[in-house]
């Protein structure tokens, strides 16, 4: 009697005065407890549960539910109910993260949109959360302006990740710890300013691998962070890491209307083709050349695994090449005996940087939409085999992301979403 009186009373409160996430995950469990079972088997739907999950409530909580409604079905006979109740359960055990190339964005992206309430439910049970889940509502908070709060989270999934590290003893390639480092390296550079000069002073910032300057440069683009890759990048030996940087603090640049054509700094230019091409156009110091034909068939010849380069590298490789070219210039094509589909979209490549080239040269404009529609009018290679088609989908990702990067050097504006 004590406990039906007390579960009234809160199922009271939960229907009046809670707060939306305790009232979504309680109520109708009080009631079932009370005996009236209706409301939880009833209202449990596939589109009910959907709505909630893009609200950001954590699928545990419904798979609670339902697991609670499927017993009760069950105990009762029901068995097509219960077999519903199961089959949605058993869809949010197998969720989207199975399905999903990058799972913590959707995350990132419900928990930023998500009610207040939510938000304050998971602060109140951060003793609970995971690293990862740490590092996704950080990264939410910031996203959401709450600055303060999202520098406490992030340094509660830092503490958190630090204690569980020797957890991670020799498993440095495991995916749970890549996830957890990725999401708690990427919580601190972004919630927390004086992260990144705490690892330049320390010169632990030289120890950096590569897969961490990718990060730091991907959230240095996130909140426009232009400066801290110039302090980076002054303090990296690794080539390849100042290639990766110096690309970076070029796109940044752009997109904060630096003037590059009064710039010195010829080592940053000189990290990559990239670069190298943006000097070249910067300083108008390029002369119109003249492509001729190789009526003699010569060749770059390469075994199939010799055909690694990025299609990005390899673009912007023969973008500075036809820039700096004085006079007659020749491309020659990449020739494979393995039948590889590289083989032909390397070529494609080269064509449509010199029909780019050409555009430049004769002061033509062009948006962005004019270069990437370059590609419905190529011939892409067909594909025989399922290798293929994931190539050539590769191929045209990078294609867009190639044709972004030209419309920002060349045209110095940001593409908006209301363009497309």
């Amino acid at each position: 009697n004590i406990i039906e009186s007390l579960l009234k009373s809160v199922c009271n409160w939960l229907e009046q005065d809670a707060p939306e996430s305790l009232k979504q995950r309680w109520l109708w469990h009080c009631y079932a407890l009370m005996g009236n079972s209706k409301p939880l088997r009833e209202g449990l739907t596939r589109d009910w549960v959907i709505n909630r999950l893009i609200e950001g409530y954590d699928p545990q909580v419904f798979i609670d539910l339902l697991t609670q409604a499927e017993t009760i079905a069950f105990e009762e006979l029901q068995y097509a109910e219960a077999y519903k109740h199961r089959s949605i359960k058993t869809r949010l055990i197998n969720g989207p993260q199975f399905q999903l190339s990058d799972f913590n964005k959707l995350n990132i992206i419900l928990l930023t949109t998500a009610p207040l309430s939510a938000i304050n439910e998971l602060i109140s049970l951060h003793h609970q959360l995971s690293v990862a889940d740490l590092g996704i509502l950080s990264i939410a908070l910031w996203h959401r302006n709450e600055k303060t709060q999202a520098l406490s989270t992030a340094n509660w999934c830092f503490q958190r990740f630090l204690s569980e590290e020797r957890l991670y003893n020799n498993h440095g390639h495991d995916e749970l710890y890549k996830n957890n480092i990725e999401l708690t390296l990427t919580a601190k550079i972004l919630c927390d300013e004086d992260y990144i000069n705490s690892r330049i002073r320390t010169n632990k910032i030289k120890k950096w691998n590569e897969e961490w300057i990718i990060l730091l440069c991907q959230t240095s683009c996130l909140n426009n962070n232009f400066e801290q890759l110039l302090d980076v990048i002054n303090e990296l030996n690794d080539e390849a890491a100042k290639k990766l940087l110096s690309e970076k603090v070029f796109l940044l640049g752009y997109l904060e209307e630096v003037e590059f054509n009064n710039w010195d700094n010829l080592d940053l230019f000189n990290s990559s083709s990239l670069g190298k091409a943006i000097h070249i156009l910067e300083n108008n110091s390029f002369t119109q050349s003249y492509l001729d034909y190789d009526n003699d068939k010569h060749f770059l010849v390469y075994k199939r695994e010799q055909l690694i380069f990025s299609y990005k590298d390899y673009f912007f490789d023969n973008f500075f090449q036809h820039l700096a070219a004085q006079g007659d210039f020749l491309h020659l094509p990449i020739r494979s005996y393995s039948n590889s589909v590289k083989v032909e979209l390397y070529n494609l490549l080269v064509d449509l940087c010199d029909h780019i080239v050409g555009l430049i040269e004769f002061g033509e404009n062009f948006s962005f939409f004019d270069i990437y529609s370059l590609l419905n009018s190529s011939e892409l290679p067909i594909d025989f085999h399922y290798k293929d088609t994931g190539e050539v989908i590769k191929f045209k990702n990078t294609w867009f992301e190639i044709c972004l990067i030209i419309n920002l050097i060349i045209n110095k504006k940001r593409i908006k979403l209301l363009d497309f």
